[in-house]
């Protein structure tokens, strides 16, 4: 997977990526006063995915408010790499998932929304199943609740999924390349940043060259864990249009 050709792909797709429509069902389950908040999502995540007994996952819950009824809620992330493994396995081909990176949907996010006492159906996030996703909470729409971040694996690449919660369902919002190979494989990373909105209240999302600040791994497929800061001038800002629920670039900075 090329960086060049995914890179402005990519961002030339996010100047009409809009939140007004979710792609997710927003069936819920029906509130259950007798179930603790991680008991409720325990049943939830385990009848959605059909996971047995006997298999080991993991699943993460991260707290915040995520709206603004002031009640606190939770992003909840599940990995199967068990499942990863031993479907390709069972498939016989390890050797093309091998190639491929775990390709598919192994990793799954739920929304637990504090005032409804409720989970969302389960929202696949395709990647590599045997890389967990990470999340990160931060106030990019408003100052008044968190908007949220995945890190998502494919292959060398880490991507950045951004999404706020509209209609007790998380929307994607913007997606943007961390860091990637390029055609003569050399391996690019982008650093990002929140800057004041141009347009409106909301951020502005800034992406600049990085200074690399980890140990770079020798199997760039691999989990590691990175820290950048930027290097330079920016390289593209994009700004949050409300009126369209959007966000845009200008024509100008589009190569």
């Amino acid at each position: 997977m090329k960086m060049k050709h995914l890179y402005f792909v990519l961002y030339i797709g996010l100047i009409s990526c809009g939140e007004d429509k979710p792609a997710v069902e927003t069936e819920k389950t029906e509130p259950n006063e007798q179930l603790s908040m991680e008991e409720l999502i325990d049943r939830k995540v385990k009848a959605e995915l059909s996971i047995p007994g006997t298999e080991n996952y993991t699943m993460s819950i991260h707290k915040a408010q995520l709206n603004d009824d002031e009640f606190e809620d939770a992003i909840i992330v599940v990995n199967r790499k068990e499942h990863t493994l031993q479907s390709a396995i069972d498939k016989n081909n390890v050797a093309y998932q091998e190639e491929v990176g775990y390709f598919g949907n192994y990793n799954f996010l739920f929304y637990y929304d504090g005032m409804t006492h409720t989970v969302t159906r389960k929202i696949a996030v395709p990647s590599n199943g045997l890389i967990p996703l990470k999340v990160e909470f931060a106030n990019i729409l408003t100052e008044g609740y968190k908007d949220f971040t995945l890190d998502v694996r494919i292959r060398e690449a880490r991507y950045r999924n951004f999404y706020t919660v509209r209609k007790g369902v998380p929307a994607l919002i913007f997606q943007c390349e961390i860091h990637n190979v390029d055609d003569v494989n050399n391996f690019n990373v982008n650093h990002v940043k929140y800057d004041v909105g141009s347009h409106s209240l909301s951020k502005d999302i800034v992406i600049y060259n990085a200074k690399v600040k980890f140990t770079i791994p020798k199997d760039l497929s691999s989990d590691f864990e990175i820290e950048t800061e930027p290097k330079g001038e920016e390289k593209f800002r994009f700004f949050y249009y409300p009126a369209q629920q959007k966000y845009f670039i200008k024509k100008d900075q589009i190569q």
